[in-house]
């Protein structure tokens, strides 16, 4: 795979930038901040999902500050293809991923999805993406740490190998034999249990043939007896009817002579109630004169009492009509009222609509005004807790605008960027100053040595060297090694304390930059209420000369209200008036129809009382005694009116006592032909007793021997699927040893011991003959490679053997470099290009040396057809075939593409650059 050209939108400190690479070897260069790694990290986050600045899952550390989402477009070439991949990274969204093949002027989409880009991927590159990030793909200060590092070596190497998946299965292989021996455990507690039924039915079928036996003997028996039970229980039931027959002739007897009783009492009583009634009949005839006189009085009393009442009406009518009359004098003036009101419920109507807009634009007025204030005090509010908070993390004044707070955020943070690029210069430069001191007391720390074992000859130049010579230049070399080592823990002390202030500023940094994206979502907020409050107060303006036009029309209409809520006393008086005047003609004609039937019943009266000889003092003595007369006559009446039902009961009753007693004489004659039943049922029912104990004995001796016999027959029944049963356990139970013992063979078979110790010795073998393949195209003088067992590397020589640790640098870069192509060779992938983000970044000058002539003259010797390489370090910008220069201008980084050896682009060429 080759890295052909590279786009990047709002990743990091890159608005937009694209990169074309092409072969050889490209440089990366620029100064710290400027955004090189940058490119890196787009590269790796796009192939491989990767980066160095957090988990995968940090995909947002990607995104430019103050964006909301970033794009990545990789161009590569793979098996004679070009291949465009494509990455959107969204803040608070899902990342999208798309993979095209492009060439001959045409596009065609291979996959879309980051699952499924992934797995085209892995087609196209013949190798698992994150393998592939660890072969290619060499981080700062990570140049030699697959040699070092035992740890990440061996993950490395289990990856390739896919021994995960081996001890995944090893331990699934354990889980699996412990699912199957339980399995057979309760198999065989099954084989058991169904073994024991076996042996139970089979004692069942014994059993069965005795029980059977029993039945055939106890059955007559129990026939003979439920017939005898059956005809003795015909014989109880007919006696016991005869029983209940003479029982209820008995009652019915007693119960006839008491209702002749009562029937003998009850015709005594109706025989005096007819005489009454008879007498009241014949008295009645007497009385029938006495109640004509009394009738003609009474109509005299109702006459008279009608004329007087009606005599009161009038007095009361004629006092009403002259309290009307006095009230309708003040009609004229109500209804004038009442046409004013008219006139001005015309206009209140006309003026309502326009009383209603009125309120209404007061409304809205109100509404704005407090819309206003609330928004401001609302953004007020909100600036204020966005500066309290901004002041409890970081103590500065703040503008109270929320742009100028993102601008002075954005200044802040550019300013520790610069502070972070110093600091880890100076930070380098103390580094390697302590590394060459350190470098420096190894030597003489050697040189003691030497010198201390040395004897008669100088072990430094060869020239004979004295006791005396030997213990003063011991005495020198002590205290040149105290004072570099005073100088070291100075330069120590300085190193330290600038890795701590890096991290404070870095810790100062992040700070700042979740406020800035806290600030700048509030920012907005802020400024959308104060926007929306400036709409309301411009709302508010336009509606104010409406609400004063509209203010004396609704004057006008409250005056008018008012004169009508006035005027609604002399309405409702005129209404009442009206209707009083109408009450004064109706009370009128009523007077008048009065007065002519008081005369006319005046009239009536006269006339009977002439006729009962009697005047209206005599009329109110009489009256006193006609209700006594009426009480009398009407009491009479009610007894002679008795008469005709007192002599049908009579009639009646007589008939009733006749049926009793024929009905009794009846009776009396059945129960003698009864006779005496008592006896004869007692008989009977006490044998009925004895034959249903026995019943109940046979029936259960039966009933136990049946249930017996069922249950028997089942289990009997139950033999041959028991003896099958037992047959099939006892076979799976042996189907089940010869899996478990075969599982265990393959277990052990993929034990640490087994299949992986195997595969380990294998891939040892063959990547011990890659990389001495591959040393042997590098200029190391080495006899042969051997690996350990944790594939550390270890060195024949003519020296003899040597370790990593025991390598100068360049042969540590050099032995770093053919072990990440050997493991490439391993997996069956030849690599064409890797990637170096500052290898230089730790090493010693010594060793950066080494590292650049690895780089000018081992990049045609390993078969790599592209190096980039992210570095600070002259030489290896001189040994490249093409510099991408990267620089920083006002906050976001520029790319400048040139040769090697060119200048570098000033400012002002970089702004050019910008422009274009």
């Amino acid at each position: 795979m080759i890295i052909e050209r590279v786009e990047l939108e709002n990743v990091l400190s890159h608005r937009r930038t694209r990169v074309d690479f092409g072969r050889g070897i490209i440089a990366i260069v620029g100064p710290n901040g400027a955004g090189k790694t940058s490119i890196i990290d787009a590269i790796t986050y796009a192939i491989f999902g990767s980066h160095s600045r957090g988990a995968r899952s940090r995909k947002d550390a990607l995104i430019r500050l103050g964006a909301s989402i970033a794009r990545i477009s990789v161009e590569f070439t793979a098996n004679g293809r070009r291949y465009r991949l494509q990455k959107v990274i969204q803040r608070n969204g899902a990342t999208q991923a798309y993979l095209y093949q492009v060439g001959n002027g045409t596009t065609r989409l291979l996959a879309r999805g980051v699952e499924s880009v992934k797995a085209e991927l892995r087609k196209i590159l013949g190798i698992d993406p994150v393998l592939a990030d660890l072969l290619l793909v060499t981080r700062q200060g990570e140049i030699d740490e697959i040699l070092v590092d035992k740890e990440r070596r061996i993950d490395v190497m289990n990856t390739i190998l896919k021994l995960r998946a081996i001890e995944k299965a090893y331990e699934r292989l354990a889980s699996i034999l412990r699912l199957l021996r339980a399995k057979k455990s309760m198999l065989e507690e099954q084989y058991r249990t169904e073994e024991a039924r076996l042996r139970e039915a089979e004692e069942s079928a014994r059993e069965y043939r005795k029980v059977v036996e029993e039945l055939e003997r106890l059955k007559p028996l129990l026939e003979e007896a439920e017939k005898e039970y059956v005809q003795l229980r015909d014989r109880i039931n007919e006696l016991r009817r005869l029983k209940q027959r003479f029982d209820f002739l008995n009652a019915k007897k007693e119960e006839l002579e008491r209702a002749l009783r009562r029937l003998e009492q009850e015709y005594e009583e109706a025989r005096r109630e007819y005489e009454i009634a008879l007498n009241a009949n014949e008295e009645l005839k007497e009385l029938e004169k006495l109640e004509e006189s009394l009738r003609l009085l009474e109509e005299a009393l109702s006459l008279a009492n009608e004329v007087s009442r009606d005599r009161q009406l009038l007095v009361s009518l004629r006092s009403r009509l002259e309290r009307i009359e006095a009230e309708l004098e003040a009609l004229p003036e109500a209804e004038h009222a009442k046409e004013e009101y008219e006139r001005l419920r015309a206009v209140v109507d006309e003026l309502e609509h326009d009383s209603k807009r009125y309120l209404h634009v007061k409304s809205q007025l109100e509404q704005l005004e407090a819309r206003a204030r609330l928004l401001r005090e609302r953004a007020n509010n909100r600036m204020r807790n966005l500066l309290d908070k901004l002041r409890a993390a970081v103590p500065l004044d703040f503008p109270r605008e929320p742009g100028k707070i993102i601008e002075k955020m954005e200044s802040m943070i550019s300013s520790l960027d610069k502070a972070i690029d110093a600091t880890r210069v100076k930070l380098e430069n103390i580094h390697g100053q302590v590394e060459a001191k350190r470098s420096e007391i190894r030597d003489l720390e050697e040189k003691l040595m030497k010198l201390t074992e040395a004897q008669g000859k100088c072990p430094l130049c060869g020239r004979p060297l004295s006791d005396e010579h030997r213990v003063e230049l011991i005495s020198r070399m002590r205290a040149q090694k105290k004072r570099l080592e005073a100088e070291l823990k100075r330069l120590e002390a300085q190193e330290h304390m600038l890795r701590r202030e890096l991290r404070d500023l870095e810790s100062r940094k992040r700070l700042l930059e979740r406020l800035a994206r806290t600030v700048q979502g509030e920012a907005k907020s802020i400024e959308l209420m104060l926007r929306e409050a400036d709409d309301a107060e411009k709302q508010k303006q336009e509606l104010q000369q409406q609400y004063l036009e509209l203010f004396a029309k609704y004057k006008e209409h409250e005056e008018a209200r008012q004169r009508l809520r006035e005027l609604e006393v002399w309405v409702n008086r005129y209404q009442r008036l009206r209707a009083l005047a109408d009450e004064y003609k109706s009370l009128e004609a009523e007077v008048t129809r009065l007065e002519k039937e008081v005369a006319e019943r005046e009239k009536l009266l006269k006339d009977i009382l002439s006729r009962a000889g009697l005047d209206l003092e005599g009329l109110e003595e009489v009256s006193k005694r006609i209700s006594d007369y009426r009480e009398y006559i009407a009491s009479v009446r009610s007894e002679a009116a008795r008469l005709p039902q007192a002599e049908a009961k009579l009639h009646k009753l007589e008939a009733e006592i006749d049926r009793v007693r024929s009905e009794l004489e009846s009776i009396v004659s059945e129960l003698e032909e009864i006779g005496d039943i008592g006896s004869a049922l007692e008989h009977a029912e006490a044998r009925l007793v004895e034959l249903e104990d026995r019943l109940r004995e046979l029936r259960s001796r039966v009933a136990r021997l049946e249930g017996m016999r069922e249950k028997l027959e089942t289990m009997v029944s139950k033999t041959e699927v028991l003896r099958s049963r037992v047959s099939r356990l006892r076979e799976e139970l042996q189907r089940y040893g010869d899996a478990i013992h075969a599982l265990e063979r393959i277990r052990r078979a993929l034990g640490p011991e087994g299949i992986p110790r195997v595969l380990r010795q294998a891939v040892r073998n063959i990547l011990e003959y890659h990389l001495r393949d591959t040393l042997m195209k590098f200029n190391i003088d080495f006899l042969d490679v051997r690996l350990e067992d944790d594939y550390s590397v270890v060195l024949v020589t003519r020296e003899g053997e040597k370790t990593v640790s025991m390598l100068s640098g360049g042969e540590r870069i050099a032995l770093a470099i053919a072990y990440r192509l050997a493991l490439a060779r391993v997996v069956g992938e030849r690599i064409e290009s890797m990637i170096m983000d500052e290898p230089t970044i730790h090493l010693d000058e010594e060793k950066r040396r080494e590292l650049v002539e690895i780089i000018k003259y081992g990049l045609e010797a390993s078969g790599l057809l592209q190096l980039i390489v992210v570095t600070h370090d002259r030489e290896i910008e001189d040994a490249a075939d093409k510099v991408v220069e990267v620089v920083k201008v006002d906050g976001a980084s520029v790319v400048n593409i040139r040769s090697p050896g060119d200048d570098v682009a000033g400012a002002g060429t970089v702004r050019e650059l910008v422009a274009h």
